[in-house]
């Protein structure tokens, strides 16, 4: 029977014990039993059959190996990367350890501190490296703290931080903040301040030069950073390439630290108000017989600042009567009352005028202003008497050769004017007239040339006198036009003495729906101490005694102005005087087209004749001149 079983040897840590009956082995004290200090233990071993021992047997005893300790990182690990590092790039690789010997340490990751997706690490290895540089920079972030873990595959290490340190660099060029255009006034210098900014930390210092440009070599920097023109420009006068008042310089920032930018800066020169207007002497004609109202002539100004025409007019002397006016915005120059009588028959009125654009005052210019009297033909010689005869015109079918279109008119023909057509004052109508067709010549015949009132009492249609009818004084509207004329009616003549108003059309007439004329007679009557009759007959006897013609040309009238009425032509065709001639001086109409010519009173018999009577004749054939006229169809 064995018994007494005994470790004799390889037990001195008293790691194992043996049962002395049975020879089992069991660990007597676990502690010391460590794989990673011993993989295995060397025992010797004896036996006793009660009497004898035997010899020592040796056995081993294996320790298998148990993961009973997690990875440890390493603390106070610390990298740094540069700002400009590019994705992908190497930060450094953090190791870490595990007491369990043969351990394979892996599954490292970030944990926290990450936010932006800077770094990544590689699982197996450790390796930190760049995964996304868009927020790597320095001026935002100087460093960065990262929470990792590891694992051995069955335990995970505890938590630890590394620090990545973010180096700066120059990666951040200088920025223009002042701008690349300005508007400067002309003669001046300064342009601006120029100014640029640098994200690099440290802050850069900037440097700004002139580094090209179209017009570089009319700037300068000074104090650095003061951009100015080498001398002031002049607006009038641009020296920029274009000539044009626009200058170009390209200005360059530079860092000092190898990174620069360029800007081109436009600079444009304003007009400023340096320079006072000029107004050269002027000289304009005048009619004698303008009125009131009429355009003398457009005063003319040159300003180098482009002002001209803008200014304020005034007439500093020379215009003590009050006969002209300036309009002060346009420089209009106007007559502001009538001609006085002295200055009728000619003569020269000099005003001195100037101009202000606002700021400046032209020097003094004299505008020399010349009245040029009325000019026109003398009168033929004409004998009084009933007959009509006349010691010197033609009553004759024989003189109406002389007005036919493609004959030679005689010398002493009166004839209307090529074109006589002023135009139309301010607020008055006018209607344009159809030109006559196929237009017969009328016999000339004798004009009376008596200065007496009885022209301002016409005949009334049923052959008595409007001053006979009604005993107020009247004046009779004749009025020859075209077809598609508009007549003004009496009603809008401002006649505050019109009484009434008849109108007789002879429309009807073949012949005048032939040549495209409507002779259409207007009467009108006016009390007796009508302002507009005495001015009337006034003005007729100044114009009588100047004009004195055997044929009156009547055109198409389109409308008269307020102070002369249309009664007024009805006295020119019966005074016998060139119709045209005299309306061409009075403003107050507003169109002259000579198309037809009226007989006038060949006799002081015809001084009775109704206007009807005269106008009918116009349309009268040479061959039956001398038959007695025909009223018109109604």
């Amino acid at each position: 029977v064995f018994s007494n079983w005994q470790i004799v040897g390889g037990n001195a840590e008293g790691i194992f014990g043996i049962n002395a009956a049975t020879g089992e082995l069991f660990v007597a004290a676990p502690g010391p039993l460590d794989f990673e200090t011993s993989t295995g233990h060397f025992l010797s071993i004896t036996v006793s059959d009660g009497t004898n021992t035997s010899v020592p047997w040796n056995t081993t005893i294996s320790v298998i190996n148990v993961n009973e300790f997690a990875p440890e990182i390493q603390p106070g690990q610390m990298f740094s990367v540069s700002e400009s590092a590019a994705n992908g790039a190497a930060v450094g690789t953090v190791t870490a350890t595990d007491a369990d010997a043969g351990a394979v340490i892996s599954g490292w990751s970030i944990v926290s501190g990450n936010v932006d997706g800077i770094f990544g690490i590689n699982s197996t290895t450790g390796r930190l490296f760049v995964a996304d540089r868009t927020n790597l920079d320095f001026e935002t972030t100087t460093s960065c703290v990262l929470t990792l873990t590891v694992t051995d595959g069955e335990r995970t290490s505890a938590a630890e931080t590394v620090l990545i340190n973010i180096n700066a660099e120059n990666d951040h060029s200088p920025v223009f903040t002042s701008p690349n255009a300005v508007t400067v006034a002309e003669n001046t210098t300064s342009i601006l301040t120029l100014s640029a900014t640098d994200a690099d930390v440290p802050v850069q210092t900037v440097v700004f030069t002139i580094t090209g440009g179209s017009d570089a070599s009319k700037f300068e920097i000074t104090a650095g950073h003061q951009l100015k023109f080498r001398a002031a420009p002049d607006f009038e006068s641009p020296t920029d390439f274009g000539a044009n008042n626009t200058y170009r310089v390209r200005v360059t920032a530079d860092d000092q630290a190898g990174r620069q930018t360029t800007q081109t800066i436009t600079v444009t020169v304003s007009n400023v108000n340096d320079n006072s207007p000029v107004v050269a002497n002027q000289s304009f004609d005048v009619d004698a017989l303008q009125t009131s109202g009429s355009v003398v002539g457009q005063l003319q100004a040159a300003d180098a600042d482009g002002n001209a025409g803008s200014g304020i007019w005034t007439i500093i002397s020379g215009n003590d009567n009050g006969l002209f006016a300036v309009n002060p915005v346009t420089g209009r120059l106007a007559l502001a009352t009538e001609i006085p009588q002295a200055l009728q028959g000619g003569g020269t009125v000099s005003l001195v005028v100037a101009v202000s654009d606002g700021l400046f005052t032209s020097a003094p210019a004299t505008v020399s202003v010349t009245i040029v009297p009325q000019v026109v033909a003398a009168p033929p010689a004409t004998t009084s008497g009933s007959s009509g005869d006349s010691s010197t015109g033609d009553s004759g079918p024989s003189g109406d050769t002389q007005d036919i279109p493609g004959n030679t008119a005689a010398p002493d023909a009166p004839t209307a004017p090529a074109a006589a057509s002023p135009t139309a004052p301010s607020g008055a109508s006018a209607s344009a007239a159809s030109p006559r067709q196929n237009a017969e010549p009328v016999a000339a015949a004798p004009a009376v040339s008596n200065d007496d009132d009885q022209d301002l009492f016409p005949v009334m249609p049923d052959g008595t006198t409007a001053a006979a009818s009604t005993g107020h004084e009247n004046l009779t509207r004749t009025i020859i036009d075209t077809a598609d004329q508009d007549l003004v009616s009496a009603s809008s003549l401002n006649g505050s003495d019109i009484d009434r108003s008849n109108r007789l059309d002879s429309s009807r007439d073949p012949h005048a729906l032939t040549t495209q004329f409507v002779v259409q007679t207007l009467v009108t009557q006016f009390s007796g101490t009508g302002e507009t009759v005495q001015a009337l007959n006034n003005l007729r006897r100044d114009v009588q005694a100047d004009l004195n013609f055997d044929n009156a040309v009547i055109g198409s009238v389109a409308t008269v102005g307020t102070s002369i009425t249309v009664g007024y032509i009805m006295w020119a065709v019966r005074g016998g005087m060139l119709l045209s001639g005299l309306l061409a001086q009075m403003p107050v109409w507003t169109m002259i087209d000579p198309l037809l010519i009226v007989d006038s009173a060949g006799s002081a018999e015809e001084d009775g004749d109704s206007i009807r009577d005269i106008v009918d004749r116009q349309d009268a054939s040479p061959a039956t001149k001398n038959t007695p006229p025909q009223g018109p169809t109604q």
